[in-house]
């Protein structure tokens, strides 16, 4: 059974800080940009679609909103440089900060409201990534949704988000990236370290592979085994780029495990276009010899 979720950096997120004691003030929702969180994607098919959600969303993890919208040409998709979102609230709504990671700026936040409906907007600027799924890797404007008199959000309703695409088209065409692992099984576990070797190609027909954007990543179910860095894309003479690296993975796994400890090895690519591939492939510390 997978238990790896693969991460994909966000660009808005609703999440609530911790539960603080009930004030006597009037209900306030505050909205807060911290610089990682990782929740679920929710993806836009199109900039006039609504994605709706739910007081309870906003009490979990809450969601990545990514988009994807198609080009008037083929094989284009146009960026999403504006997301608006809806709700309904009797209290009052504060933007606190913004913050950005990467080397890219942050989008603009404002709010605006009439009675009770609301609606905050997220605006790119020039030095900002718009919100394309070929740029979600270097999306940024991360948001915290946080009400003192009301931690679970349950006042927060009917919330939906709309987006706006403008600007340049980009090409729609992502790097294809092969990998495989010299292991996927791992027995016994006995407290040693076991090599793995990791090689795979990456290519583009439609844009050229940028051979330094190469990286990999380990994610290991327990979190304590998690190596990361730069992988070399070597140019071959049919214009595909090969790779190999190798990682050392913790042969052991907890006694009462009984589906065995996961590794997810994951491999980047970007094309001259910016547009990221990853793939990822895993390992397994099996449970017995049965797997």
């Amino acid at each position: 059974m997978c238990k790896f979720v693969a991460a994909v950096i966000a660009l808005i997120v609703l999440v609530p800080l911790s539960a603080r004691p009930a004030a006597a003030a009037t209900s306030k929702v505050t909205f807060v940009i911290p610089q990682t969180i990782d929740p679920p994607p929710v993806t836009f098919g199109n900039a006039g679609t609504g994605l709706f959600a739910n007081s309870g969303d906003l009490a979990g993890v809450g969601m990545q909103l990514h988009g994807r919208v198609a080009g008037s040409h083929a094989g284009m998709v146009a960026d999403i440089l504006r997301v608006q979102m809806h709700f309904t609230f009797s209290g009052n709504v504060v933007v606190n900060s913004a913050s950005s990671f990467n080397g890219v700026a942050p989008w603009i936040v404002t709010t605006s409201h009439s009675g009770s409906d609301w609606v905050l907007t997220f605006t790119a600027t020039p030095e900002s990534a718009p919100l394309n799924d070929a740029f979600s890797k270097f999306s940024n404007a991360l948001v915290n949704v946080s009400n003192p008199d009301d931690p679970t959000n349950i006042n927060v309703s009917n919330i939906t988000f709309t987006a706006t695409a403008t600007g340049l088209e980009r090409d729609a065409k992502f790097p294809v990236v092969a990998i495989g692992a010299t292991v996927t099984n791992i027995w016994s576990p006995n407290h040693t370290f076991v090599q793995v070797d990791v090689s795979g190609v990456a290519t583009d027909a439609h844009a050229n592979v940028n051979p330094n954007s190469g990286s990999f990543s380990v994610a290991d179910e327990y979190g304590l085994v998690q190596p990361s860095g730069p992988v070399t894309l070597t140019l071959q003479p049919d214009g595909s780029y090969r790779y190999s690296f190798s990682v050392f993975l913790d042969s052991s796994r907890l006694g009462g495990d009984a589906d065995g400890r996961s590794y997810s090895i994951t491999v980047h690519a970007t094309d001259s276009k910016l547009n990221d591939t990853s793939v990822s492939t895993g390992v397994l510390v099996v449970h017995d010899q049965s797997g």
